[in-house]
Parts: structure tokens; sequence; C-alpha cells
């Protein structure tokens, strides 16, 4: 609805949501918010442009989520509600006529700011998503992660409620989650640099947290099924479709994340742990050599960034500095994974701070061999 001016009557527009149940209100209320985002054009001014953004919001949060009330006061869904609202965002999503539609209202549903009740219901909508194996809705949650930053703080918060909400729930020979990578590969790929970001180091601490085995187990199985499947996320056409004036950011792989799992593994000395995170390295080298001996293309070979691999020293040194036996070892598997990233060409990025971080180690015969023999080539 629009006054003559054209500008938008948001009273008018809240009014008849408010007449709906909420199943309807928030079915409604989706088509509206799809229709504001979709007439987004170069034909509005900027307050015109900020106003339309404000009330897709407000419309989102007030008849979707049902957050707020009318007066602006805090709300909740109850149980119940929450299901029909999954539904209904579900039931948008799959019959959303285009890709670019789809997305841009996923990104509108859960921007990189909002309630923490909305970050649950993210992760019960994608462990429903993955259940009933709906690809739209993978797929928009694909395109979400990578343009809020698969390593952000926000991704891998996400990605740890989701390890602990559906995957520690489900057995590993699920076939929905054994098919997942088949189905939803960049869903899968993004996941995974989330994943890993959010097993990592902790902030301020001394202290690097590995994932569940469970979890752990899921990845290799992924990984060992699928190898170029780290790759996916560099693919330009997978790249999310996005309405026009958009920007796609940048693509990341899991491979940085998952390599430091390799590394600091070496803190975890439990027979099977050493083998799975052995095997981990290993299919991960593997694919690496095998996608370049298929050819990988320039776009292709971003996978490995050096400074996050040179960030991963002083934590290293921190962790094993009375450990000699157990620093060697992750020293080892470090030296490795440079040796076959600069073979294969996949490493990019400062390779003088890694060359400086590396400097800081103690001897290592595998890293000597690597920095005079490959490193300098």
């Amino acid at each position: 609805m629009q006054s003559k001016s054209g500008e938008l009557n948001s009273s008018e527009i809240k009014s008849a949501l408010r007449k709906s149940e909420l199943r309807f209100s928030a079915r409604d209320a989706l088509l509206k918010a799809e229709e504001l985002i979709c007439s987004y054009n170069n034909n509005l001014n900027r307050q015109q442009a900020l106003k339309q953004t404000e009330l897709t919001l407000e419309i989102i949060a007030e008849f979707v989520f049902n957050e707020v009330d009318r007066r602006g006061m805090r709300k909740k869904l109850t149980s119940t509600e929450e299901v029909e609202v999954i539904l209904a965002v579900i039931d948008h999503l799959v019959l959303a006529k285009t890709e670019v539609r789809r997305n841009a209202v996923f990104l509108s549903l859960f921007p990189l700011h909002h309630t923490i009740d909305r970050t649950w219901f993210l992760v019960t909508l994608i462990s429903l998503a993955i259940s009933t194996i709906s690809v739209p809705v993978l797929s928009a949650a694909a395109a979400h992660l990578q343009q809020v930053g698969c390593t952000s703080t926000y991704a891998s918060q996400f990605a740890r409620k989701l390890v602990q909400e559906y995957f520690m729930l489900v057995p590993i020979d699920t076939q929905a989650v054994i098919d997942l990578p088949k189905d939803a590969p960049l869903f899968v790929a993004n996941f995974l640099t989330a994943v890993a970001e959010g097993y990592s180091f902790v902030e301020g601490k001394q202290k690097f947290t590995l994932p569940p085995r469970h979890m752990l187990e899921i990845v290799v199985r992924w990984i060992k099924d699928y190898p170029r499947l780290c790759l996916t996320p560099l693919l330009p056409a997978l790249n999310p479709a996005l309405p026009q004036g958009a920007i796609v950011m940048p693509a990341v792989t899991p491979y940085t994340g998952l390599f430091k799992w390799c590394i600091m593994s070496v803190i975890d000395t439990s027979e099977s742990s050493v083998q799975l995170y052995s095997l981990l390295e290993s299919l991960l080298l593997s694919s690496l050599e095998r996608a370049a001996t298929e050819g990988l293309a320039d776009n292709e070979r971003n996978v490995v960034l050096a400074q996050d691999l040179a960030s991963s020293v002083p934590a290293l040194l921190g962790l094993c500095c009375d450990r000699s036996i157990v620093l060697n070892q992750a020293v080892d598997r470090l030296a490795r994974i440079i040796q076959v990233t600069m073979v294969t060409k996949t490493l990019y990025g400062s390779k003088q701070e890694l060359w400086r971080q590396l400097d800081s180690l103690p001897p290592n015969k595998l890293m000597q061999h690597v920095k005079e023999n490959i490193f300098k080539t």
C-alpha cells in the first residue's frame, strides 16, 4: 500500500496483518516482506530505501517471529507457535519463485545482529531442513553463511549450536546426514568452515577446543566420500544469487580450520582420536593433490590462507611448550600441510608472515626440509 506520493503506508500494512491468526499472518508477512525487499530499486532515494528496509524488519519482527506487539513490547513464541512459524518459513522459501528472492528473504529473516531466540529458531529451522532434505532452505542457508562470514563469531556460534542440537543427536549412519554433501554441497562446505572456526582457540586462554568425536566422525566420512567437497565454495556456479546491488562476500574454504584441527589434535593422545585425525589430515592433503592433478582453475587456488596457518604457531608453542615430543608431532603435521599446499599452489596470502612464525619453532627435520627445498622455490 502506498500513498499518492509513492511512500509506503506502514500503518495500513500492519493493520491488515494483525487481522490474521499467527500462522496466516506469518505467511502473509513473509509475502509482504518479499514484496518490499524485491521492490528495492534505483528509483528510491536513500531516505525512502531506509524506510522500506526498516518497515521490512519491523514486519518480520512482529508478524513472523512475534518478538514484539503493536506497542513494541517484548513477546515470545510458544513451542506450538514456533513450529507453525517454522513450517510457514520453510513453505515460503521452498515456493520462492527465484533463488534471488529466496536468499533475500532468508538474509532479512536472519541478519547479522538479531535476538538469541531467533538464533535458536535458525538452528531448529536448519535441523528440520536437514532431516527433510529441504534443498532450497539449505541453499539459502549456505548463501546466508557466506554473506555473514563463515569464520565470523556469528557463524561459528551457530555451527556449534547446530552440532549440539542436531548432529550430536542423530546416528552417524543417518541417511540424511550421509547424503547431505550430495544434496547441499555449498551448505556443508560453509558449515564446515564455520564449525572448524567454532571449535578452535579459546580467546584469551591457552586452550584449543577440539570437536566432539561424533562430529569428527561425520566430517571425516563426508570428506572421504566427497573428496572435492572443501573446494565447493570456490566454484563460480555456486556463487549466491543476490538482489541487484548486493555484494557477494568472498568465498572461504574449510581447509585452514580443519588443518588446525589436525595440527592441534596432538593434545588428544587417545589412540582412536589419533587415528581419526591422521585420516582427516590424509584425506585433506589427498584432496588437494588430486584436485591439482585434475586441474585447478585460478579461482580455485585461494584455498589455504598463509596468515591463518601462521596464527596457529604462537598458540601451538603456548600449548606444547613443555611437551617436546607432542610439539614435534604437531610441527611435522604443519610441515606436511605447508609442503602440499606449496606444491599444489593452493597456499595464498602473506607467506612472509608464515615464514617469520616458522622461525620461532624448535628444530624439526621435516620443517627444515620444507623451508630449504620447497618454501623458497
